[in-house]
């Protein structure tokens, strides 16, 4: 949609919407200071930062009723420190940061980092990866993976790099963890996928590996440098993303890694390529044929609750594509669903998938209305790059704040039907304003469409919000969804106001 951008709009006597319509956007917490919505909940002390990214790797429960994520907030010292947060809706809190004490680890004073990946659990539970500071450091004891638990406002140190890694192969050394922990995805009942990338295994680069636990199984799901099948030397484990998922109970998963090829796979001279694997079993391997082209790279994997997959990807000519098992679904060129005439798939950035079908979506757009990127559900266009953002919930588009994009692999439809997401934000001249914490209403349009404060009247205060959408250019003010907001469509709106509800 083609919108003019203003720096602010007056808007006397516009009155907040009752309740979100479809594809409003409500932000639940932002760095911004505009947003009012930057003091890190349950830890006074400190604020979410900005313009710098606040917010990184959403994720949520298999239920689809709780959220998790890293934060990133400046103490006094004006040194940047993580947070972790979980909660439910909008309504959260930081159940630890880096300036807490880590007298639950034994030999330990505090915190250096957590890692990126965090999961959590149906009942809350939030699985983590750290390094700790103090102590007796050597090369892995100091890193691990920790749950917190909420009910008892606990945590739990689960394994650490010095633990014996249970069923590796080894050339040599003595078959610990290493300093190079990460919990790569969480189940509902808390079975997570377990990634240890320097393991002290001896030579051989037999050093990485991924575990269903926890507790660990007794041998690696996958171990770098072992042969693909006993004999096998040909065809060889040897590389790993950090890409994992898991069915909600546990009992299915998928990993992308890498297969080596020829007689000696340590030579590197010998090629290696892509592999999907599920339950063990390779699904896709780069040269497959996908929607008869021939996959490149295999780059996400996602999986729904009941155990059915789905991979993200590209094809050896650069399209990206997306598919259900081996079946395609998109794939770059494809008409954008519920988008603008002409406006076609660039590349697919997310895809969050739900038992009953339905599928979240984030493309990366191409048009004559120019590039933009897309939050689908189905066939329903939900928000889009140049959006422009309610910073602080006045019921206004008043902060000069507008949508830059979506972050990868950090978005997902709640059981509330709300889809939570992580939004990057500039101002109207494209400075960054930092991201967002925020969720977007599913809601379909309201049966009367002139009531659009949702208050069931038909009265000046809806006018008064018309115009101030109309001046934002408010996706919500193109009443006749020709893709422009323009004149026809403030005459339109004239005649569902005159005609009420």
């Amino acid at each position: 949609m083609r919108m003019q951008r203003f720096g602010a709009v007056c808007a006397a006597g516009v009155v907040a919407a009752a309740g979100l319509a479809q594809g409003q956007v409500e932000v639940i917490y932002a760095g911004d200071p505009e947003s009012g919505k930057t003091q890190v909940p349950g830890r006074p002390h400190l604020n979410f930062r900005a313009p710098l990214a606040s917010f990184q790797q959403l994720s949520h429960s298999s239920d689809r009723t709780r959220w998790t994520f890293r934060a990133f907030a400046p103490d006094a010292a004006n040194t940047t420190i993580d947070v972790l947060m979980s909660g439910t809706g909008t309504t959260g809190e930081a159940f630890l940061s880096r300036d807490d004490s880590a007298d639950f680890l034994p030999n330990f004073t505090g915190w250096a980092f957590f890692d990126s990946d965090i999961g959590i659990a149906n009942d809350g539970r939030v699985y983590f990866g750290y390094r700790a500071d103090g102590g007796t450091v050597t090369d892995a004891n100091n890193e691990g993976i920790a749950v917190f638990d909420p009910a008892t406002n606990q945590f739990t140190d689960l394994v650490n790099g010095a633990d014996i890694a249970p069923g590796v192969q080894l050339i040599g050394g003595t078959g610990t963890l290493g300093n190079s922990l990460r919990v790569l995805a969480v189940a509902g009942n808390g079975t997570s996928i377990v990634y240890a990338g320097n393991m002290s295994v001896g030579t051989g680069n037999l050093n990485t590996a991924i575990w269903r636990g926890f507790p660990l199984e007794g041998q690696p799901l996958l171990q770098k440098g072992t042969e693909l099948a006993p004999n096998d030397f040909l065809r060889t484990v040897w590389g790993f993303s950090s890409r994992s998922a898991l069915s909600g109970d546990g009992s299915s998963w998928a990993h992308i890694g890498r297969l080596k090829f020829g007689e000696n796979p340590f030579d590197p001279i010998f090629p290696n390529r892509d592999v999907l694997f599920v339950n063990g079993d390779i699904v896709i391997e780069a040269g497959d044929l996908i929607g008869q082209q021939p996959v490149d790279e295999v780059l996400a994997v996602n999986m729904s609750a009941d155990g059915a997959w789905f991979a993200r990807g590209a094809f050896e000519n650069g399209d990206s594509f997306v598919s259900q098992g081996t079946t395609l679904i998109f794939r770059s060129g494809d008409p954008v669903p519920g988008g603008h005439a002409g406006e076609i798939i660039d590349s697919v950035q997310n895809l969050d998938a739900l038992d009953n079908g339905d599928r979240l979506w984030t493309f990366s757009t191409t048009g004559p209305d120019g590039d933009s990127q897309v939050v689908v559900l189905n066939d329903t266009v939900l928000a889009r790059r140049g959006d422009p953002i309610d910073l602080n919930g006045n019921g206004q588009f008043d902060n000069d704040a507008f949508i830059r994009g979506f972050s990868a692999n950090s978005i997902f439809l709640g059981a509330d039907d709300f889809v939570y997401a992580i939004i990057n934000l500039e101002a109207g001249d494209g400075t960054s304003r930092g991201n967002a914490f925020a969720r977007i209403s599913t809601d379909p349009a309201p049966t009367c469409p002139a009531d659009l404060n949702n208050d069931g009247v038909v009265d000046a205060d809806d006018f008064f919000l018309f115009l101030s959408l109309f001046a934002a250019g408010d996706p919500r003010a193109d009443i006749n969804n020709d893709g422009v907001i323009d004149a026809d469509d403030f005459f339109a709106y004239l005649t569902l106001f005159a005609q009420g509800c």
